[in-house]
């Protein structure tokens, strides 16, 4: 069940309310690694690899940034809609908003040998003596 990406966000499809919708990340490969890094996901954006349930929910985003498709808003506009409006994000929207200090957001490990490190480094702060 796909979920927000933003770090300590618990907004999922499974959510029985239709406020909060779930935004694709974008194509744009430059557009998609600011996501990642505004949502305080914790690893290297570099090498990440997207998946069709990453997501971010639309408490991410100021109103300005969301808006309806052309058909949705010419039925809107005409008071003929018989479905739940379309949403969609404006070209080029980041999200804003309820995001994660930097405080919160572990500094990401670059390479796997870094990696490792700071497992066996912690590894062996855990061994009682």
């Amino acid at each position: 069940m796909p979920g927000c990406k933003v770090a300590k966000c618990k907004s999922h499809t499974g959510r029985p309310t239709q406020a909060v919708r779930l935004f694709c990340f974008p194509k744009d490969p430059e557009t998609a690694r600011k996501w990642l890094v505004l949502c305080g996901v914790e690893t290297d954006i570099n090498t990440y690899k997207f998946t069709d349930s990453d997501r971010v929910c639309s408490l991410h985003f100021e109103n300005d940034q969301i808006g309806y498709d052309m058909l949705t808003r010419v039925l809107l506009e005409a008071g003929k809609l018989k479905r739940p409006p379309v949403v969609k994000l404006k070209e080029g929207a980041l999200p804003t908003l309820h995001l994660p200090s930097r405080s919160d957001v572990p500094k990401p490990i670059s390479n796997s040998v870094t990696r490792i490190a700071v497992i066996e480094k912690k590894k062996h702060r855990m061994k009682v003596y």
